[in-house]
């Protein structure tokens, strides 16, 4: 009896550590705007060279219900004519990808002009080929976010899409896109907040877990909070808007699609279409909650006269 008690006590030790280990986030890092070496975080950003951008089930394309119709209503708000017209913009995607979200952008905006710009050569290949069947004439470089290709005051407006988080270097990042933006050019954002809740929901759950999305796509140490990024920006000469409008981004879980998966409906309804992920989740929607994704805009500051 006394073993058993002894096992059992240590039974509940390893289970009560176990739990800990999967709670309890790491470290954070002593600093989020200094330079983070390569090998002081784990992240693998080699992935996305090989990576099945537009797969039904692209947890990224979800996201675009609640991001895309945000960033066109900051854009077109902030970029407006005195008359309310709008003008044909030219707008730049940092860390474009495979252009899910800068297609869906340029969708929105028939008349502006867009450059999406990635370090990962495979990327922008199926970025490109997937532009060209989808009749979309969006132009894509390769190129680091650090030194990007574009000479000064180039474009009106900017988005970094599930991008900020993946860097080693925000600063510099961001002092890249604000020498690209023309003076009262608009810097659109989403990004991961680093909490308790992003750790368990972004990395333990949908990563490590569920792999959802691939592993090692995110070190939560690397996510920045809604502060460090306002300095951020402001340290770049980029005017971030209140922090009370940064409005969070969360999954909407809708219960339509999991009630016909349980009548039968989900494999022969509009699944095959939408994939697993799109029929259980459905699409994101905005939200008060900053504790995992939220979106920002700021705005370059003009040149000040001289007097």
């Amino acid at each position: 009896m006394p073993a058993t008690r002894v096992l059992t006590a240590l039974a509940g030790c390893l289970l009560t550590l176990s739990a800990a280990l999967f709670l309890v986030p790491p470290r954070a890092l002593p600093d989020r705007l200094a330079v983070i070496a390569e090998d002081a975080v784990r992240i693998d950003n080699d992935f996305y060279s090989t990576h099945d951008w537009w797969h039904v089930d692209q947890p990224l394309r979800l996201f675009n219900a609640a991001r895309i119709p945000w960033f066109v209503q900051q854009w077109s708000h902030k970029l407006s004519g005195p008359s309310g017209d709008e003008r044909s913009p030219t707008f730049l995607d940092v860390g474009s990808g495979g252009g899910i979200a800068t297609e869906a952008l340029a969708r929105s905006f028939a008349s502006a002009r867009f450059v999406g710009v990635d370090l990962s050569e495979g990327s922008i290949v199926a970025a490109q080929r997937h532009a060209k069947v989808s009749g979309l004439d969006i132009e894509y470089i390769v190129g680091p976010a650090y030194d990007l290709p574009f000479s000064s005051a180039t474009f009106d407006g900017a988005v970094c899409s599930d991008v900020l988080e993946h860097l080693h270097d925000v600063p510099r990042a961001l002092s890249e896109i604000a020498r690209v933006l023309k003076p009262g050019g608009v810097f659109v954002f989403d990004t991961i907040n680093r909490t308790r809740f992003s750790w368990l929901l972004v990395v333990r759950i949908a990563q490590d877990l569920l792999h959802i999305v691939p592993h090692a796509a995110h070190d939560w140490r690397l996510f920045i909070t809604p502060a460090e990024l306002d300095l951020a920006l402001r340290q770049a000469n980029l005017v971030p808007c209140d922090l009370a409008e940064i409005v969070g981004m969360r999954p909407t879980v809708q219960l339509r699609p999991l009630f016909d998966a349980i009548l039968g409906k989900y494999w022969t309804g509009g699944t095959r279409e939408r994939g697993l992920l799109a029929s259980l989740l459905g699409p994101w929607t905005l939200t008060a909650h900053q504790g995992g994704s939220y979106l920002g805009h700021a705005t370059k500051a003009p040149v000040e006269e001289p007097h």
